[in-house]
């Protein structure tokens, strides 16, 4: 561990709070249960993830809405939900706690963002970040064509620094993807709280 020299973080659910508000939010502006919601969600993704086809870029977000609304039927929402980024975003606030947090903890070491996203979000999670906020690299799945835990993402972001599997630590708020990194020989950390994570990434880090 005391070789690892890039510090990569998530996004959502880890610089912002859990991914079940954000579902919670959109659910009760659309005026739906959220088990609802999810189920049509579930069923528009088929196989994937539920948001799979937005986060590589498969599908805009207003198809992906259309087809929802279809699957959400006897239920009608009161927003469009091709607009899905807005209600996303709604009073979403940025954990600048923690990204403080793993900046000291990282001493100097690149903090890289790796983190699957949507095309059209893009403006909405910038305004959501602080002025001061910033990452060394940015690997967005909506742009790449690849999303954690594929371990292809792994690979770009190593080479991103040109750094080894064993050089990577990552912070992610969903084990599936941090099982895929310590699979390629990363060490990662799932993330709970800001307090228990950044003591292990400390620990971590040496």
């Amino acid at each position: 561990m005391a070789g690892i020299r890039v510090v990569w973080t998530d996004f959502g659910g880890v610089l912002t709070p859990p991914v079940e508000e954000d579902l919670a939010r959109v659910a009760a502006a659309a005026g739906v249960p959220v088990e609802a919601l999810l189920g049509a969600i579930e069923r528009v993704a088929g196989s994937r993830g539920p948001l799979e086809a937005l986060e590589l870029g498969l599908i805009t977000q207003h198809e992906w809405g259309r087809l929802v609304d279809a699957e959400l039927r006897p239920h009608v929402s009161r927003v469009d939900l091709g607009e899905l980024g807005a209600h996303w975003h709604a009073g979403r606030v940025f954990n600048r706690e923690l990204y403080d947090g793993l900046v000291r903890a990282a001493g100097g070491r690149p903090l890289g963002l790796l983190t699957n996203t949507i095309a059209e979000w893009a403006p909405h999670r910038a305004a959501m970040i602080p002025a001061g906020v910033g990452f060394d690299r940015v690997v967005n799945s909506h742009q790449v064509g690849v999303r954690k835990p594929q371990p292809e993402v792994y690979a770009l972001a190593e080479r991103a620094f040109a750094a080894t599997p064993a050089e990577c630590l990552l912070v992610d708020d969903l084990e599936v993807n941090c099982a895929a990194a310590r699979e390629r020989g990363w060490t990662a950390i799932r993330h709970t709280d800001n307090a228990d994570t950044l003591g292990r990434v400390r620990g971590a880090l040496g």
